[in-house]
């Protein structure tokens, strides 16, 4: 591993603004959603604030574990989380809970995608492992697609 100085912490100064900064885009309207009326545009956007909620709590889970602080720990750390179960369940719980709305699903994956390209861009040179970590982890989310909901019998709809 390479020496890793900066000065920005992943958690502090990159995850947890991104995350409010959705938050506030959120509860001033400003997150495009298709919704047939208000009050599943509410229900949308409390699933999408209880994601960003959980990513959070799972960031904060993750640092303990790893120790990615700049504050006392590793920052290379990040590296080691973003390929870790650790990571991979809490993407997949997330989108799991979002799937049947799509407007949320991409929204919340907007979100996770800006916060690692930021990452990525931060570290960069000064890191580069955590910025190729954090570069495969955008390449993972972009591949991913929500799921579609199957019909009420569990059936496949067939084309016929």
């Amino acid at each position: 591993m390479s020496e890793c100085k900066v000065n920005i912490d992943f958690l502090r100064h990159i995850a947890n603004p991104a995350l409010a900064l959705a938050m506030v885009n959120i509860s001033n309207g400003r997150a495009e959603l298709q919704a047939k009326n208000q009050e599943e545009s509410k229900q949308v956007l409390q699933k999408i604030t209880s994601a960003l909620l959980d990513i959070k709590k799972g960031l904060s889970n993750g640092e303990i574990k790893y120790n990615f602080s700049i504050y006392g720990g590793d920052p290379r750390n990040i590296a080691k989380y973003l390929t870790s179960p650790e990571w991979r369940g809490l993407v997949e719980l997330t989108f799991g809970e979002l799937k049947d709305t799509p407007g949320a699903w991409e929204f919340v994956r907007g979100v996770l995608m800006e916060l690692l390209t930021k990452a990525a861009n931060t570290y960069g040179s000064q890191c580069p492992e955590v910025s190729e970590a954090c570069k495969n982890a955008i390449e993972d989310l972009s591949k991913m697609k929500p799921s579609l909901p199957k019909n009420p019998e569990g059936t496949e709809l067939s084309k016929a």
